[in-house]
């Protein structure tokens, strides 16, 4: 068979499905006979081969190595994987024939075996039954050398999971990470409670909500950005040492270190104090560390992170001096920040400017001048009160509120205080915060009634504090970006464009024409060299990107061949482009899609064609634009190469190239970019069309 006229792999294994199908066997089964998981037979594997005691496994198919009557594959469940071998002897032929023929790399499968050292000594189990339970008819990341792409990653955790198990690792030490926190306050006698995650009022922090709209009760409504006003009612109506682990949501931007939806562990306990806490809080974080990561030194970046107990513990005001020279007094007004920051030269760093009120201002001055330095965990305490809305003065000093922020790697893990309790401060703080409100400050917090009146009835004296779970498990495994803690980080709709459901997009389109035909148009109107070049590395990409969605490859290929089949008579004249093209077409009888699909390349350019107002619709003709504007980018690539080789071309490379907008300026950017509407990212996108390019490097003598 030629390389024109293979099937996609998906295609190939949607064959495959229904040949097992045709054998009157489900291949997506809910019965399965498991009487053990791998680990278990591995942690006593000498007993069980001198014993010669038969298990039935469960798991995916993570590899497979055909040797004539002797196939090899590895199983993985969720505790480990194990080699297994299939023997046409052990099984009998047509039993194997199937397994051979019909499982792939992915599928679930169900064994029945026992164990047997190869002559490698490698445990193994030798398979004398086996049943398929879920066929994957999509090939893993594998296929591509595992799952390098950042985005995707992201957005199909389970193909990473799957494709690197120290990813799975990492989020089991998350969740065990997380029962521990439970068990630690559970041990210390603190009642799990919930609170409502849509409020009518936000609060607790000063951040910008989500809003929503309430249709039943005819109000807006907003996600909650911290369950602290709650939590305090709740304590009022009579709990003691309470917390919860829940999801809060923040409407800031995105960053390695800010999350919109995250998990927030918050707690509050009566008649402690701050001080109290900040020991407790050792406690905690050495009773998680040691449980689940065993390891007090993270190495993160650049930086090796300390979390061994004892934390130093500075004031606010200390750091402030110790950094820059001056205290709160020397800044206690919006004038002497802003001062400060032009005396210094601060303004490129420092933008305060743009910060509504004193404490946006002092707390931007903070966190860019002084936080920013802090790396190993620190205890910061007494800051200015009008920097935290809920918590109570000092009695020694009122102008300082009762609290602690714990700083690691310049984030704030923690924040604690000592609970505001008095009704009359309050109302006033929150009718200071009110006025912010009105002046525009979004992260201000508005004026919560309720809470106020509940406050009036008596709230005993309490301290809490809450923490990100996210950024603390990121610093723990060593994680620079928080979004890799997260199993399903908040992503960005692509904007796919899909076939009806069950059946591909090339499905039931003809072109009229078939490849041998379309070689032949193709030889008789084009002769430049460069444009041969080009519709050649088109047709190549255009193939891969088929096989990569399960499309018909020929036909993907055909369009990128033939797509700029007008140009040797248009390139004078770019207006008529891919019109003389449908003329052309037409009368080699291509079919109306082929034409349409061929034209579109040039949909919405005033300056090409004849439709400067049409917009692409379709998954081939997305991936048409964008594949015949990045060949040019790769070539030019290839070209600034010492030995002006494919082969020399990094993927890295080839995407700095394209932020470089000065580098092969003609490729248009946007253009590439439409490849997302695939569903398709960049990163993907680059790395299958330099490969594709690769392997044709010797038709384009590159």
């Amino acid at each position: 068979m030629s390389q024109n006229e293979k099937i996609s792999e998906f295609e190939e294994r949607k064959i495959k499905l229904n040949t097992i199908r045709e054998k009157g066997i489900n291949p997506y089964t809910s019965k399965n006979n498991r009487t053990n998981h791998i680990s278990e037979v591995l942690d006593d594997f000498d007993e069980n081969l001198v014993k010669s005691i038969t298990f039935v496994l469960s798991g995916r198919l993570k590899s497979k190595r055909t040797h004539g009557n002797l196939t090899f594959a590895n199983l993985e469940d969720s505790s480990a994987s194990i080699q297994i071998a299939f023997s046409k002897k052990e099984i009998g032929d047509d039993s194997y024939k199937d397994f051979v023929k019909l499982i792939d790399m992915g599928d679930f499968v169900e064994v029945g075996g026992s164990c047997f050292l190869t002559h490698k000594n490698e445990k193994s189990i030798m398979v004398s039954e086996w049943r398929v339970l879920s066929k994957a008819i999509r090939p893993l990341p594998e296929k591509w050398h595992g799952l390098q792409d950042d985005d995707k990653k992201q957005r199909f955790r389970e193909l990473e999971m799957i494709s690197d198990r120290r990813a799975y690792e990492r989020f089991k030490k998350r969740f065990e990470a997380t029962r521990a926190i439970r068990e630690y306050m559970w041990a210390n006698k603190f009642v799990e409670v919930e609170t409502p995650i849509l409020q009518n009022v936000y609060g607790g922090t000063y951040a910008k909500p989500f809003t929503t709209y309430y249709h039943g009760l005819d109000q807006d409504f907003y996600l909650r950005i911290a369950p602290e006003m709650f939590l305090k009612r709740t304590v009022a109506g009579g709990f003691e040492r309470i917390f919860e682990i829940g999801k809060c949501f923040r409407n800031e931007g995105m960053g390695p270190a800010h999350l919109q939806e995250f998990t927030m562990f918050e707690f509050y306990w009566p008649y402690v104090d701050y001080n109290f806490l900040m020991d407790f809080t050792e406690n905690l974080i050495k009773e998680v560390v040691e449980k689940v990561y065993k390891n007090f030194v993270v190495k993160y970046g650049d930086n090796e992170i300390n979390f061994q107990p004892p934390f130093p513990r500075k004031t606010f005001d200390e750091l402030l001096k110790e950094n820059l020279g001056v205290g709160v007094k020397d800044l206690d007004t919006e004038e002497k920040v802003e001062k400060f920051v032009m005396e210094k030269s601060l303004e490129n760093k420092v933008n305060v400017k743009d910060k509504i009120g004193w404490p946006a201002k002092i707390d931007e001055l903070y966190k860019k001048t002084v936080r920013n330095k802090l790396i190993n965990p620190v205890f910061v305490t007494d800051y200015p009160k009008e920097l935290m809305a809920l918590a109570k003065t000092k009695e020694e000093e009122p102008e300082k509120v009762a609290t602690f922020q714990l700083v690691i790697n310049t984030w704030e893990m923690i924040k604690a205080y000592n609970e505001l309790n008095d009704p009359i401060d309050q109302r006033e703080r929150f009718e200071a915060q009110e006025r912010l409100v009105i002046e525009g400050d979004e992260e201000a917090m508005p004026f919560d009634h309720d809470f106020v009146e509940s406050m009036e009835y008596g709230m005993p004296p309490m301290a809490g504090w809450g923490m990100g779970l996210d950024r603390f498990f990121a610093l723990l495994e060593g994680e620079e970006n928080i979004r890799d803690m997260v199993m399903f980080p908040t992503m960005k709709r692509l904007q796919t464009v899909s076939a009806p459901r069950g059946m591909n997009e090339s499905e039931g389109q003809e072109l009229g024409i078939d490849y041998k035909k379309a070689k032949a148009i193709f030889e008789k109107y084009v002769k430049d060299d460069n444009t041969k070049l080009h519709s050649i590395e088109t047709e190549s990409i255009m193939r891969d990107l088929a096989k990569y969605f399960g499309e018909d490859e020929e036909q993907w290929g055909i369009v990128g061949l033939l797509h700029d089949i007008d140009w040797d008579e248009t390139s004078n004249k770019v207006i008529d482009h891919t019109v003389r093209a449908a003329e052309i077409l037409k009368g080699e009888g291509a079919s109306d899609y082929l034409i349409e699909t061929i034209q579109s390349h040039t949909f919405g350019n005033k300056e090409c064609g004849e439709n400067p107002n049409r917009k692409r619709e379709t998954k081939i003709q997305y991936a048409l634009v964008a594949a015949e504007t990045l060949t040019g980018l790769i070539v030019a690539s290839a070209k600034m190469q010492p030995d002006k080789k494919l082969a020399s071309v990094k993927l890295s490379s080839l995407k700095k190239k394209f932020k470089t907008k000065s580098f092969a300026a003609n490729c248009d950017r946007e253009l590439i970019k439409e490849i997302e509407e695939t569903g398709l990212s960049l990163d993907e996108f680059f790395e299958i069309s330099l490969k594709s390019l690769q392997n044709i490097s010797d038709k384009l003598n590159l």
